[in-house]
């Protein structure tokens, strides 16, 4: 077994007319909308477009070594590898990039990317981006519990449009995307209008989270049926957020815990995505946990809660889930903010932080009051530090 980019390499030869689109033609197509492609691919104003392995080409070019990480907007672990095998593949390579969208605007809490790839003459694929680990990303994520959020929108007018040229072209559409790009995809072909529905061929949200029915009502599933696929890893969290009972298809990893949700660690053979057996017990875990968080409660406080968590989470200056415990200094006003937080939101962080570093709450617990102790020693022994250099100059 291997990933994405060993299933290039092995099966990038074969033109999709010899071997059909598959789960893991997916997963490729979605990583697509994590390159930083502006100025490669053509806008949607600007009409045209570019082959896969021209705008690779360019790509490459522009990041100018083997470290392509400044131009990955995510924290997957895309490399050059991934995006050499991806150009030089018959699989992807003649396909066509166009209709390039990046939209960054944090007054109006909106982070927004698309692309649309004509892998022939007969299906295109529509790939949103999905979010990182930033913890304004994983706000953007519960924020799904109560309200639709900008990019949701953003998401439903580009694949209206999309779906408008398909059809004038006699064009199949996929729709997908990984991580907050799932839930896009998820979201604009539930509320897309009826009467462009019939040119979506099937939609995959890779480890995306669910949406509150009080947000919006209707589910991908329930228009689709099994044309919707929610792909997730063994260790699920992310794709367990608002879980609305969506079968899931379970993708074996060969990555750790939180680690998972990264999908080049998601492991492919010839046939496409290695199932797993199901979810692992510390995920489902965590599952109830989230869930818990909201029971009962009503949208308008979900908000409330959530601007509690987050508010929680950045107050030792972290920016990412996993900075989260990264000094004690910041540990030790996490541990101050938390002291006058709901229950609900103080379990749900010590979920969170379990999560994140690999451990259960017992040892997430232990570790945040071991580094608050040092921040206290820190400080103390620099009051102590002062006050004898401060006596020495009087007996000076």
């Amino acid at each position: 077994m291997g990933d994405i980019r060993d299933y290039l390499e092995w099966r990038g030869d074969l033109t999709f007319g010899e071997r059909p689109f598959n789960d893991a033609d997916n997963l490729v197509a979605s990583c697509i909308a994590y390159l930083d492609l502006v100025g490669i691919v053509p806008a949607p104003s600007d009409g045209g477009s570019v082959p896969v392995r021209d705008a690779c080409a360019a790509f490459l070019e522009r990041a100018g070594g083997e470290d392509v990480s400044p131009w990955v907007r995510s924290l997957a672990t895309i490399d050059a590898r991934f995006v050499r095998a991806l150009g030089a593949s018959a699989r992807f390579g003649d396909a066509r990039l166009r209709a390039y969208v990046d939209l960054m605007d944090d007054r109006r809490t909106l982070q927004f990317s698309a692309v649309c790839c004509e892998l022939d003459d007969e299906r295109s694929y529509v790939a949103f981006r999905g979010t990182d680990n930033t913890l304004v990303g994983w706000k953007e994520d519960f924020m799904l519990s109560f309200t639709v959020t900008p990019a949701q929108k953003a998401a439903a007018l580009y694949l209206e449009s999309q779906a408008l040229r398909a059809r004038d072209e006699g064009r199949r559409l996929y729709v997908g995307g990984h991580s907050k790009g799932g839930l896009l995809a998820a979201y604009a072909a539930a509320v897309l209008p009826e009467a462009l529905r019939g040119v979506v061929d099937t939609v995959w949200s890779d480890d995306g989270p669910g949406m509150a029915s009080e947000a919006c009502p209707v589910r991908a599933r329930d228009v689709y049926g099994d044309r919707f696929v929610h792909a997730v890893p063994a260790y699920d969290i992310v794709g367990s957020l608002f879980d609305d009972g969506t079968p899931k298809l379970v993708v074996r990893s060969d990555a750790e815990g939180a680690m998972q949700h990264d999908p080049m660690s998601w492991q492919v053979d010839a046939g496409g995505l290695v199932r797993a057996e199901g979810l692992e017990p510390d995920s489902v875990r965590l599952s109830a946990a989230l869930a818990g968080w909201l029971e009962g409660v009503e949208p308008d406080e979900r908000e409330r809660f959530t601007d509690e968590l987050f508010d929680v989470l950045q107050a030792g200056g972290a920016t990412t889930l996993d900075e989260v415990m990264g000094s004690a200094q910041s540990v030790q006003k996490v541990l101050g903010a938390l002291g006058a937080a709901d229950q609900r939101t103080k379990d749900l962080v010590w979920e969170l932080l379990g999560a994140a570093v690999g451990a259960n709450v017992e040892s997430a617990k232990d570790a945040a009051v071991s580094l608050a102790a040092q921040a206290v020693a820190g400080i103390a022994g620099a009051i102590s530090g002062l006050a004898s250099g401060e006596a020495d100059g009087e007996q000076g």
